[in-house]
């Protein structure tokens, strides 16, 4: 991904992304930054406000770090440390789903509601998204 894509949702999300360039490569492979492509861009970015509003509301869960994002057999891959939520963890596997339905070279596919209708009913049941 393009660094100005990368610095727009670092600068939105900072408490999911602390000292991102600046930690060491032992302690985050955040340094080494999103390993993906630019059409990844949009659905990374709502992933982050999900979690990060999700945090927000609920005062007693830790705040989440992001250790990796990357693309592996053209889906998402999204790590953190520090999650102690079963929601967050669903909101990143619905997240990881939608992945598979992007294409993660233009974007095309830019709302989850859109994309979910092709995810089959067994699907929605064992993510369960809503």
């Amino acid at each position: 991904m393009r660094k100005e894509f990368e610095d727009i949702i670092v600068k939105s999300f900072p408490k999911l992304f602390p000292g991102k360039r600046k930690v060491s490569q032992k302690k985050s492979l955040m340094y080494y930054g999103f390993k993906c492509g630019d059409g990844w861009f949009l659905l990374i970015f709502n992933l982050c406000r999900e979690i990060q509003d999700f945090v927000d509301t609920h005062k007693r869960i830790a705040q989440p770090r992001v250790i990796q994002v990357k693309e592996k057999f053209n889906t998402l891959r999204f790590y953190v440390d520090n999650c102690d939520s079963d929601e967050i963890e669903k909101i990143i596997n619905k997240y990881e789903v939608y992945s598979k339905f992007n294409n993660h070279k233009t974007g095309l596919c830019n709302k989850f509601e859109d994309c979910l209708k092709k995810i089959t009913n067994d699907n929605k049941r064992k993510f369960a998204f809503y």
